[in-house]
């Protein structure tokens, strides 16, 4: 058998808080919303039961409530500190992002002078390059040079060894001319002319082509006859200017012993006719 009373309790905000969490306790643990003076009562049920004075209960959970109350109090206090930290820290921050700013500043100063440093640099090694690109390119050119100088004395060479070959070969006509004089005195009384006068056309007809050779320029060069193509190199290793002064001087002589061939063709003439005659 149960009684109901009409007691309206004022408690403090404090403790009904507290009520409040203990309702919402009951409510995740049993599913259902317990209402505030079931969950007084029940406390009340169980301070009985113990043997407890429920006075000295509530004594205890007005103590609680004090408690709390001082608690929430150096709470607040210690929040107040705390807030008082974070602005020392915002003012800390402040600063260290000023001087963080400044920081930024100087580098990029600085980052700017190095580039105006690397650039420096870089047209120096660009100046450096050309002129390693120069030193180079006249050490090339002296190459060229020197190698264009040993052709030139290859060449130079080539001409000495063709001079001192005519010169021997020169020098043995004389000798044969020399012979044939003294054998000339020592056998017969024929001179030396009348000994080649029969080969005397001959020679003047091969002095006339190879002077005729030598005389013309180098891409209208005349065809040698078979028997002449051998010296074709002889005198092509000679410059122009050697090859237009020889070819003068055969020249010259075919022009002088013209005459004599003629007499010499006209009595060979004359004496086969004779023979026919005969």
């Amino acid at each position: 058998m149960t009684n109901t009373t009409g007691i309206r309790i004022e408690v403090p905000r404090d403790l009904y808080a507290r009520l409040q969490e203990e309702q919402e306790i009951l409510r995740v643990n049993t599913g259902k919303k317990s209402a505030l003076s079931a969950i007084i009562l029940n406390i009340c049920s169980e301070k009985l039961l113990s043997g407890e004075n429920v006075h000295n209960g509530v004594h205890s959970v007005q103590e609680n409530v004090q408690e709390t109350e001082l608690l929430n109090f150096k709470l607040k206090k210690s929040n107040s500190g705390s807030e008082k930290q974070l602005r020392q820290w915002d003012e800390r921050l402040s600063r260290w992002e000023k001087t963080l700013q400044e920081r930024e500043k100087r580098i990029k100063e600085q980052e700017k002078e190095i580039y105006h440093e690397q650039m420096i640099i870089l047209d120096s090694k660009s100046k450096l390059i050309d002129e390693r690109e120069k030193a180079q390119k006249h050490a090339l050119d002296g190459t060229e040079k020197m190698f264009e100088l040993k052709l030139l004395q290859n060449e130079l060479t080539y001409k000495d060894e063709k001079i001192q070959q005519l010169t021997r070969e020169l020098g043995s006509l004389k000798e044969t001319v020399q012979t044939a004089k003294r054998d000339h005195k020592q056998a017969e009384p024929k001179t030396f002319l009348e000994k080649i006068k029969e080969y005397l056309p001959w020679i003047i007809t091969v002095l006339v082509i190879i002077a005729a050779y030598l005389l013309a320029k180098k891409g209208n060069k005349p065809a040698l006859p078979e028997e002449l193509k051998g010296l074709a190199p002889f005198f092509d290793g000679l410059s122009e200017e050697d090859q237009k002064l020889l070819g003068e001087k055969l020249g010259y002589y075919a022009n002088l012993h013209a005459p004599l061939a003629k007499d010499v063709n006209s009595n060979q003439s004359d004496s086969n006719t004779s023979q026919k005659a005969k």
